[in-house]
């Protein structure tokens, strides 16, 4: 996270893209922060997990999920190992199918759908 710690107190979004551009070399001729560079910087790192576990969600978003989760039916767990999990939901009868979640190493990596004929 040393990479992100800044050398002065910023005010904006703005500030921040031009702090991280200038630590990590996204520079444009004459010495200008290439903005558009520090963006991928930064999402990169996002993706790539070198910011910590974060979130998008708001603690509203994740409460409506969770509600939303509870009213389906787990129908099974398959745990090949605690870095390998599958888990399948019974949509109720609105649904004329199974989703199925794919977890590895705590990522979700797929989400399959099996029609019930």
């Amino acid at each position: 996270m040393e990479r992100y710690a800044p050398e002065e107190l910023l005010h904006s979004e703005l500030q921040c893209l031009e702090a991280l551009g200038r630590k990590r070399g996204a520079k444009r001729a004459g010495g200008r922060i290439n903005l558009h560079t520090a963006s991928e910087i930064l999402i990169h790192d996002l993706r790539g997990g070198q910011l910590g576990r974060l979130t998008l969600e708001t603690p509203a978003m994740m409460e409506a999920e969770t509600i939303e989760v509870s009213e389906k039916s787990v129908i099974s767990v398959y745990i090949n190992s605690w870095e390998d999990i599958q888990i399948w939901f019974d949509l109720g009868e609105a649904s004329d199918c199974l989703v199925g979640l794919h977890y590895k190493d705590g990522r979700l990596v797929s989400v399959n759908k099996v029609r019930l004929d």
